[in-house]
């Protein structure tokens, strides 16, 4: 009997020790619930965030696109091409620079013969056209100079004056506009070539007198 004791308590023993070293049936029972969590290797927050980004409406990005084959190309690089159309114009302190540049004589007036209080800015010049501009205060005045003399319209004004008459001065016709006697603009051929006097270009009643314009030719 003793013996027989001895031998079941033996075998506890051993049966305590074998599930010890295999863990408790709680654990046991966790890690059945989920064989492939471990093996999967997939991470719960990137599966969290492929589910909120097939959420999204994927439209966005197609209707971006849809937006940029609606522009029309063509258009647009043909608006560039008018705004970037070069100025012929170049400007120089030089009048010798101009003149080389133009292919036309210029003899500018003496400071003498230009209203009171205007000075020399430049001299502008492109292919067959020079010009010299003159300001002072809130004034303006520009003498321009072509070889051309077949009805061309050289001052570039094209504002409408209330006025416009021919006028004789130093025995050349000067075909003015302007308001009041007050010319604005004047044009006129004489032996050397086609010229252009603009003075306030477009403010009536703040152009030069027939004298101030006689001075000048």
């Amino acid at each position: 009997m003793k013996k027989i004791r001895i031998i079941i308590l033996t075998w506890m023993i051993l049966a305590v020790f074998v599930l010890a070293s295999c863990g408790g049936p709680g654990e046991e029972m966790k890690i059945s619930q989920d064989p492939s969590a471990a093996e999967s290797g997939y991470d719960d927050g990137a599966l969290e965030a492929e589910a909120e980004s097939a959420k999204e409406d994927p439209a966005g990005a197609d209707q971006t696109a849809a937006a940029d084959s609606e522009v029309d190309y063509d258009q647009v690089v043909s608006d560039m091409k008018k705004t970037a159309i070069a100025n012929p114009w170049g400007d120089t302190q030089s009048l010798d620079v101009a003149v080389e540049s133009s292919g036309v004589e210029f003899t500018p007036p003496s400071e003498e013969a230009l209203p009171v209080g205007l000075m020399l800015k430049t001299y502008r010049y492109m292919e067959g056209t020079i010009e010299a501009v003159y300001e002072g205060g809130n004034d303006s005045l520009t003498i321009r100079k072509s070889n051309d003399r077949e009805g061309k319209d050289l001052s570039g004004d094209y504002n409408d004056y209330s006025g416009e008459w021919d006028e004789v001065i130093s025995g050349i016709n000067v075909h003015c506009r302007g308001n009041n006697d007050l010319i604005n603009t004047a044009e006129y051929d004489s032996d050397n070539g086609h010229f252009a006097v603009s003075f306030n270009i477009g403010e009536e009643g703040r152009g030069i007198s027939p004298g101030e314009l006689q001075r000048l030719i």
